[in-house]
């Protein structure tokens, strides 16, 4: 079974959250139980309309639905490197880009599925638009921000398959297609099975309120 356009989108973006949009990021992060970032600029008024960003950082799909399916088949041991692979990138990706832009720390947000259900991890890095200075708030740079994420997002996927490189290659017996432009790789040679359950088309995610944290088990 040949990937689709669906199995192969790669979900990592940069979203800037205009005050048009702001009232949505709140809700959402008031119903996960997370706290506005430090310098959410709501009103757009300091950051010529912007409340914030959103870095989303998705690991490789075809690599969530390879853990999915270790899970389904009892063999935990082999999935947990996995979801810890893409946990640590998160966290140093965090702290680098937080460095990198100037910004306050992020609300991070994870997902262990997209709006369909279907196995897929990814974060949320929420951050306000301002960053504190001994001036008071000022805007960070949009255009600063948009540089080091692309930066940081590639980095991101180099983190998550170095570290799980050599359980795909030599314990499993699997591979890894052609780096994708933001550097994420599909994980090839994997079972029908495994591919059928992230072939439905599903919303982007980067629409942080459409994303699950969970499903029904299989059966």
């Amino acid at each position: 079974m040949t990937l689709t356009a669906s199995a192969a989108a790669t979900g990592s973006e940069l979203v800037m959250v205009n005050r048009g949009q702001a009232g949505h990021w709140q809700r959402v992060l008031a119903t996960l139980g997370g706290r506005l970032p430090v310098g959410w600029d709501a009103s757009g008024e300091c950051s010529d309309g912007l409340a914030g960003y959103d870095l989303v950082l998705a690991a490789p799909r075809t690599l969530s639905a390879l853990a999915w399916f270790l899970l389904c088949a009892g063999q935990e041991e082999l999935a947990e490197p996995i979801h810890q692979a893409h946990q640590d990138a998160v966290t140093a990706v965090s702290v680098e880009f937080t460095c990198a832009v100037g910004a306050e720390s992020p609300t991070v947000v994870g997902h262990g599925y997209d709006s369909t259900g279907q196995p897929w991890s990814h974060a949320h890095l929420v951050y306000g638009a301002l960053a504190a200075t001994n001036d008071g708030f000022w805007p960070l740079d949009p255009a600063r921000v948009a540089e080091q994420a692309k930066r940081h997002i590639f980095g991101y996927q180099l983190l998550v398959r170095r570290a799980v490189t050599d359980l795909v290659g030599a314990e499993l017996g699997l591979g890894w297609a052609a780096p994708a432009a933001d550097g994420s790789c599909a994980v090839t040679g994997l079972p029908a099975r495994v591919l059928t359950e992230i072939q439905q088309p599903c919303r982007p995610l980067s629409e942080i309120g459409a994303c699950l944290d969970s499903r029904e088990p299989p059966r």
